[in-house]
């Protein structure tokens, strides 16, 4: 059998073996060998198409991980698509880079992280793409079968990078969703931890027309080692920003809900109140607000070891996400502590913030982003808000833009 996997079908795909739930694949997806499209070839002893047709079991893909949509699938002609209401055949007639496919056993192919990043640009929207972008070339990886609400995978060697993806890009011929791509990848950096920081990141990036405060390409996660005299002080050897603005000494450290395992402390009063005499329990207790103040401590030492190397990291909560308003008011703190610290001019990204509608064209845009199940009523909304997006509803594959997210 070949078959060769493409679009949302090859992005499940890469999400399922970067998530380490493909038991036919080991070492990653780097360690895939490329390759180039297969002709589709029916299974020994099969006569005709169908879904039965394909194990994707060796991906960790059951046949729901994919929605009801059907499977997607590259071919090289018009002659050689797939004749089945159970396939979707994307004609790649346009030159593509060699090797824009990778091998993942079995007879099946599968759409390279780069590729599937630039035929996104077909069908998402800017801000969309830009967050796949930040999940491919970072450390984190969205769950094949629930990208907004389920499981992530944190600590993961990334897909590819910001600067493979351009490169791949300055190799396209005239296929669909490069012009976009272009556009987009310029404000995608590598190495996003999380998908709650990929949020903050790509707005902070994005130009003022895709609703982002124009601060451009950003450097996450870049480690800052500390001079000798901080660490005979006591001073850790290193620490890690997760934003910091190019060109300024202004940065953002964002901590979720989870940060502070305040709930922890709950749990163990609770059970130390129910057995007062309990040693036990006491122990548990004071051990976990050790915990929990240890913690505090630490991200206070962080800012000011930070800011003793002449950075200044401001912090950013989940609750500048999902209060209304929460993101642009840290996003003033930024720009303001920018102008006064670095003496750079940010009138065009204080443009943002200059008007209510557009302020709150954003706010609609950072909830339809975040993992809650609202999300997705304001992902509808942004669509339909969205002039693009509106001469887009007539191609099915707009109902697939929540399947980054």
């Amino acid at each position: 059998m070949n078959l060769t996997l493409d679009r949302l079908s090859a992005l499940a795909t890469i999400r399922s073996i970067r998530c380490g739930m493909a038991p036919g694949i080991q070492g990653g997806i780097t360690s895939l060998r490329r390759t180039g499209i297969a002709a589709p070839e029916l299974p020994e002893g099969r006569r005709r198409w169908s879904a039965s047709c394909i194990d994707l079991s060796n991906l960790g893909l059951a046949r729901g991980a994919l929605g009801n949509r059907p499977i997607e699938v590259a071919v090289s002609s018009e002659r050689a698509r797939i004749r089945s209401k159970a396939f979707s055949s994307i004609i790649h007639t346009a030159s593509l880079p060699k090797n824009a496919y990778m091998d993942a056993g079995n007879g099946l192919r599968v759409a390279s992280p780069e590729l599937v990043f630039v035929e996104m640009g077909t069908v998402m929207q800017p801000e969309v793409q830009a967050l796949l972008g930040y999940e491919l070339t970072g450390s984190f990886s969205r769950s094949p079968s629930d990208p907004r609400g389920g499981a992530i995978a944190y600590g993961i060697p990334p897909a590819t990078s910001v600067e493979k993806i351009e490169r791949f890009l300055s190799q396209c011929g005239g296929n669909a969703g490069v012009a976009q791509s272009r556009r987009v990848i310029g404000y995608v950096a590598n190495n996003a931890w999380s998908p709650a920081e990929a949020v903050i990141a790509a707005l902070m990036a994005l130009p003022l027309e895709y609703l982002g405060y124009g601060m451009g390409r950003l450097v996450l996660n870049d480690r800052q080692t500390a001079v000798d005299e901080l660490t005979r002080s006591g001073a850790s050897t290193s620490r890690v920003p997760d934003i910091l603005v190019p060109g300024t000494c202004v940065g953002i450290n964002y901590d979720s809900f989870y940060h502070l395992d305040l709930d922890s402390v709950i749990e163990a009063a609770q059970a130390c109140a129910l057995a007062p005499n309990d040693k036990a329990a006491a122990d548990i207790l004071e051990s976990t607000r050790r915990a929990v103040r240890e913690k505090v401590l630490d991200d206070l030492h962080r800012n000011r070891e930070l800011a003793a190397q002449g950075l200044v990291v401001l912090p950013a909560t989940s609750e500048d996400l999902y209060r209304k308003g929460g993101l642009d008011a840290l996003m003033l703190e930024v720009l303001r502590t920018i102008e006064l610290l670095s003496g750079k001019d940010m009138t065009e990204s204080r443009r943002a913030l200059a008007s209510r509608a557009v302020c709150e064209r954003r706010q609609t845009l950072v909830w339809s982003l975040l993992p809650w199940e609202q999300g997705r009523s304001y992902a509808r909304k942004q669509v339909e808000r969205d002039q693009r997006g509106i001469q887009r509803l007539k191609d099915p594959q707009i109902v697939e833009v929540d399947m980054v997210l």
